[in-house]
């Protein structure tokens, strides 16, 4: 067994170069990982872990999400470097769309983007930048699916790499429609935060089922704005208020509809390749922050 990267990689010298993509997959997805484990003492469960020394994973998320807030600073007449210096945020954390921001200080940051410019709608812009694109490796995962429905499992099922501290899931009413659902941690801005969390999602539905598509009612978490005029523009369609989470509702027919270009093997090797990137990720790790 192969117990390490540099193992690995040492190996593959040896290997004719025609070989080399499937080895590779064959390789990492065999590496041994340092994963947490639980304990064999039935006296010691995961908490006791956590408080012998192995702290819990702070809340965070892929800067992906929010690398648009220095253009929408500018476009609506605020100072980016300004905001982000009294929000504590280093500007080269935006250099890499993986590095990683702490739920509470992206709130933060989106809170203080709201009262620079006045715009209320601000975590609305944000998640109109969104989309496949913005989930990285996820995002290829989810686009190479068999169908919507295989898809959005996917999305739910692989999300912790995106971002930690909120939960995506997918079900079906009592109508008989399908519900793509956010709750995330509560935290400063959580209206703002979970408005760009539904525009995201409804690009990503949008993208998956095509121009056709359209929801039966968007959900909001939060009371109705003074001014609905932004989210009607660019959702055109119901919206309720005061939700019991944010989400969108869509016929549940769609989870069947097959996407165009899926090749059921290529998506099987791609998976197995992003698992193994997401393991080396995990051990070389990108930065949060704050640290």
């Amino acid at each position: 067994m192969i117990e390490s990267v540099g193992d690995a990689v040492d190996g593959l010298f040896t290997v004719n170069s025609t070989m080399l993509p499937l080895l590779v997959l064959d390789i990492f997805d065999n590496l041994v990982y340092p994963e947490p484990m639980e304990s064999g003492n039935p006296k010691l469960n995961r908490s006791d872990h956590e408080s012998a020394g192995r702290p819990r994973r702070q809340a965070s998320v892929r800067v992906a999400s929010v690398r648009v807030i220095p253009a929408l600073l500018r476009n609506l007449g605020a100072n980016p470097a300004e905001v982000l210096a009294a929000a504590g945020v280093p500007p080269e954390l935006f250099d890499d769309p993986d590095n990683r921001i702490s739920f509470a200080l992206r709130s933060h940051l989106i809170r203080l983007c709201v009262d620079r410019t006045g715009c209320r709608h601000f975590g609305l812009l944000i998640g109109q930048q969104g989309g496949l694109h913005s989930l990285g490796l996820l995002g290829l995962l989810v686009q190479h699916s068999a169908d919507v429905g295989s898809a959005l499992r996917s999305l739910v099922r692989c999300l912790h790499h995106h971002v930690q501290g909120a939960v995506t899931a997918l079900a079906v009413n009592d109508r008989g429609d399908a519900e793509l659902q956010h709750l995330e941690t509560q935290v400063e801005a959580t209206d703002q935060t979970g408005d760009g969390a539904v525009a995201a999602m409804f690009n990503i539905l949008r993208a998956l089922c095509g121009a056709d598509w359209k929801p039966v009612e968007v959900l909001f978490a939060h009371r109705r704005p003074d001014d609905v005029r932004p989210f009607q523009q660019f959702f055109r369609a119901p919206l309720r208020f005061d939700a019991e989470h944010d989400g969108v509702v869509f016929p549940a027919d769609w989870l069947q509809r097959p996407l165009a270009g899926a090749d059921a093997g290529a998506a099987g090797r791609r998976n197995r390749w992003m698992r193994s990137s997401w393991r080396i990720a995990a051990i070389s790790g990108n930065r949060c922050w704050p640290y």
